[in-house]
């Protein structure tokens, strides 16, 4: 998959998870099936000057993925 088609598909898709939800009531992800916190970079990683800013970015995402799931 291209990554335009990837970017137009997480639009569509989450469009179309939020109506749902509107209309449904949210969607309980199991604790199991819950994606794991991301690891901050390390060694040769951490050196890599767009590596830290792109750790925070996913953390973020996942702090407000999993807080939306909880409240």
């Amino acid at each position: 998959m291209a990554w335009l088609q990837a970017k137009l598909m997480l639009y569509y898709l989450s469009v179309q998870v939020d109506v749902y939800e509107m209309s449904h009531g949210k969607l309980p992800i199991p604790s199991g099936a819950m994606p794991p916190a991301p690891m901050p970079p390390t060694g040769e990683h951490a050196k890599n000057e767009i590596a830290t800013p792109m750790y925070e970015y996913i953390k973020k995402m996942w702090e407000q993925f999993t807080a939306a799931q909880s409240g």
